[in-house]
């Protein structure tokens, strides 16, 4: 499995995501790719001293066109996206790595942290049964239901979609 981080401008975030992705439980993914947008700061000599294989933009293009260099680099059939602000729990690859089966991509649901210690909210799917979807559009209408972090999809599948559309 191949770990996806776009990162601008933020060393210590990045340098959290890292190791968070280095850091799993029972094994940690074969590689983890940053793809420094062109930062102004050190955020790409931070993530290549904390593990990660850096590649760097020279000229910022957004986290979409980030992501499809990331991909374009990654070396394994599945990718796992991980975004710099954030950081994994040490046992999500455990727990989505066995439910791919023949799926293009598995996910979980995110917990997101506010400043007050009870502020917690959960997005994605929070369901202890898995939930197949029966179209892809799902996932778009009326919203994306999938946090982007808790995400590990199919390098292929990306590909033949065309990837991330860098605009957005």
């Amino acid at each position: 499995m191949s770990v996806i981080i776009p990162a601008f401008n933020r060393p210590e975030m990045t340098e959290r995501a890292v190791r968070s992705a280095l850091g799993q439980k029972p094994r940690p993914p074969a590689e983890v790719i940053v793809i420094d947008d062109c930062s102004t700061d050190s955020t790409g000599r931070v993530a290549a001293a904390a593990g990660a294989t850096v590649v760097r933009h020279e000229r910022n293009q957004g986290e979409g066109a980030a992501r499809n260099t990331g991909i374009a680099a990654a070396t394994q059939p599945w990718i796992g996206l991980l975004d710099s602000d954030d950081e994994w729990l040490p046992h999500l690859l455990a727990t989505l790595w066995p439910l791919r089966d023949d799926h293009a991509l598995v996910a979980g649901a995110a917990m997101y942290r506010g400043p007050g210690p009870d502020d917690l909210r959960y997005s994605g799917p929070t369901r202890h049964q898995p939930l197949v979807l029966s179209s892809p559009v799902t996932l778009v209408y009326p919203e994306n239901v999938l946090p982007a972090s808790a995400v590990l999809v199919r390098r292929d599948a990306v590909l033949h979609a065309g990837g991330f559309n860098p605009v957005l």
